[in-house]
């Protein structure tokens, strides 16, 4: 059983690539840009304050790069974040954020935040980024008739192949629920697990997985995701990163390890020392660690990895995900 792909979702991620194609003809953003974003911000969170390194650092997107905000990829309007910041904003607009109370922004007074804010405008001010959009007439207008035509033509589709087998055109809710009946254990490693929202489904059928096999999938989803998604990009060179890891996933070694040679992977696990990681490559390109123990294991150290990584599947790896809904 797969995962159904929904006309949504295909709308989405066509509207993604719009807005990535507008913000490259725009002139993008590019590692001096990011350079600069963090210069500017002073190596700090643009949102809490919090100091920032070359690992803890997220390139949130001010204006939500979706079909309602379509927000693009261009300096001036990705800024530096926490991880807990950038999942407590979401798709919220800078004022609305500010003002939600959120316990990520507690520790600032209200004068805090008001400097906070007229400091990230004032970014955008000089960085132009409104005048550089403005040259795109009617963006939005744009963007919601090509996300309701993909939608339709997906629908079309799906009459095509109905018509061409004599049976009635299937509606959505006669399809799989795959969150609710899925088994994590019944799928191999490098297969595609619907890790997606409601996150409370999510987690009452990972539970009594075992950890091995939420990390594989959870692992894949992510390389997956990584393909289209801004978010879990940056989030794909994070589980590389040895500290990222032991303070979020209580590993002792990188999550996953980008192979430099794909067809000799196999050799490279022993010349580098990589019998730590399954011999199974993701994308062609990744080995994801074995060392998982699930709660039961004698390791006092690892008793709590399981819960950690479930919480980190629900508050880090599906955050995005619930953006476009």
């Amino acid at each position: 059983m797969s995962k159904r792909t929904n006309p949504g979702d295909v709308a989405n991620l066509f509207i993604r690539c719009l807005l990535s194609d507008a913000g490259a003809q725009l002139g993008s953003f590019n590692k001096k840009d990011w350079e600069n974003t963090l210069k500017f911000f002073d190596y700090k969170c643009a949102y809490t304050g919090e100091p920032l390194t070359d690992s803890s650092a997220v390139k949130d997107h001010l204006v939500s790069h979706n079909k309602t905000s379509v927000g693009l990829n261009l300096y001036g309007n990705i800024i530096p974040c926490t991880a807990r910041a950038n999942a407590a904003k979401r798709n919220l607009t800078l004022e609305d954020f500010f003002n939600s109370n959120h316990e990520v922004l507690s520790h600032l007074s209200e004068d805090e935040k008001a400097l906070k804010m007229e400091t990230i405008k004032s970014f955008v001010r000089e960085s132009k980024y409104e005048e550089k959009v403005s040259r795109l007439k009617d963006l939005t207008t744009y963007c919601h008739a090509q996300y309701e035509m993909i939608k339709k033509l997906c629908e079309i589709n799906r009459e095509y192949i109905a018509n061409s087998i004599g049976e009635p055109v299937m509606e959505d809710d006669d399809q799989f629920d795959l969150v609710e009946e899925i088994n994590l254990e019944s799928f191999s490693v490098g297969s595609t697990v619907a890790l997606s929202p409601p996150n409370e489904v999510f987690g009452k059928v990972i539970e009594d997985t075992k950890i091995q096999d939420i990390a594989k999938e959870a692992f894949f989803f992510l390389i997956e995701k990584a393909n289209y998604s801004d978010y879990h990009q940056d989030l794909l060179l994070k589980v590389q990163n040895l500290e990222y890891c032991r303070e979020n996933l209580l590993l002792d070694y990188p999550a996953i390890k980008k192979v430099s040679n794909p067809n000799k992977a196999m050799e490279e696990r022993i010349e580098k020392n990589y019998a730590r990681y399954y011999a199974t490559l993701y994308e062609n390109q990744y080995l994801l660690t074995s060392q998982w123990f699930n709660p039961e294991t004698v390791n006092p150290t690892k008793k709590k990895q399981k819960d950690k990584l479930i919480h980190w599947v629900k508050n880090t790896l599906l955050v995005e995900a619930t953006f476009f809904n």
